[in-house]
């Protein structure tokens, strides 16, 4: 993790983590290497877990399907061949 002193040196996926104690006490800091960025990429075994996990409460949508298009995108030859939404 690194502690930036100017805004201007994050990257664009930078995180803040803030905690602030029961005494007052607050602690701040900035991270731009967690799993998901580029140091550190996901598997597709990952990548699909993450994506079922933000998208399990859309309602009458195949997240599966969308999925494992998603991995075959190059190889399509009309985006019409992406599953329905609904």
């Amino acid at each position: 993790m690194t502690a930036y002193s100017d805004a201007l040196q994050r990257s664009s996926w930078t995180s803040t983590l803030k905690v602030s104690l029961q005494n007052g006490s607050e602690y701040t800091i900035d991270c731009d290497s967690f799993m998901g960025s580029p140091e550190y990429p996901l598997s597709v075994s990952q990548l699909k877990q993450r994506f079922l996990n933000h998208t399990q409460k859309c309602k009458f949508f195949n997240a599966e399907n969308w999925f494992n298009s998603f991995l075959d995108l190059e190889n399509l030859t009309n985006l019409n061949q992406l599953p329905d939404l609904f």
